[in-house]
């Protein structure tokens, strides 16, 4: 693990974002580790060392784009703070509910041809980030990578390979509990 992610890590277990117990994930598996990221942004500090390492990720590891499309509510601070420190614009998929699921999907512009990288918190099984880039290629935009901050080895990066997609994450689970994973 480099320096930055044992950084990261450290940041994650000692605010509490990595919680353990039975928890049942979105799509229906069970898991003895929840990653809840969403109160991140109120830790000024660890919030903008996070931003400036998914940014740095971006910058040098991923290439020119046009577009950063951030994944749900979760996702939508990182996208905001990422995009502002890299001066590129974003929108946000929104996730589909059966309330909603006839409104538009996105949140923000997207233009045919753009070349849009995904962006969430978390990834699990790919499913969501999927769906988002079904999403973003049938409004005309290229997806051929997906950024995460966590990635739990759930299967993610081997979905969306099918998909011609690459997904590049900051750190992972096992890496923030530091091998003792017991459980997905």
């Amino acid at each position: 693990m480099t320096g930055e992610a044992a950084r990261l890590a450290s940041i994650l277990r000692n605010r509490g974002m990595i919680k353990r117990g039975n928890y049942m994930l979105h799509l229906g598996n069970s898991s003895e580790y929840y990653v809840d990221l969403r109160a991140l942004p109120s830790y000024p500090d660890d919030f903008d060392e996070v931003t400036s390492a998914l940014a740095r990720l971006l910058s040098e590891e991923v290439g020119g784009f046009d577009r950063l499309v951030g994944i749900g509510d979760g996702a939508a601070p990182l996208t905001v703070a990422v995009s502002l420190k890299l001066q590129k614009p974003y929108a946000i998929v929104k996730k589909m509910e059966a309330e909603n699921s006839f409104r538009d999907p996105l949140l923000g512009e997207l233009r045919a041809g753009e070349r849009a990288i995904l962006l969430d918190d978390v990834a699990s099984t790919g499913v969501t980030l999927a769906c988002a880039a079904s999403i973003v290629r049938a409004l005309g935009a290229r997806v051929d990578t997906a950024v995460v901050l966590v990635d739990r080895d759930l299967g993610a990066r081997e979905l969306l390979s099918t998909l011609g997609i690459r997904l590049r994450s900051l750190i992972s689970l096992s890496e923030i509990l530091g091998g003792a994973q017991r459980s997905p």
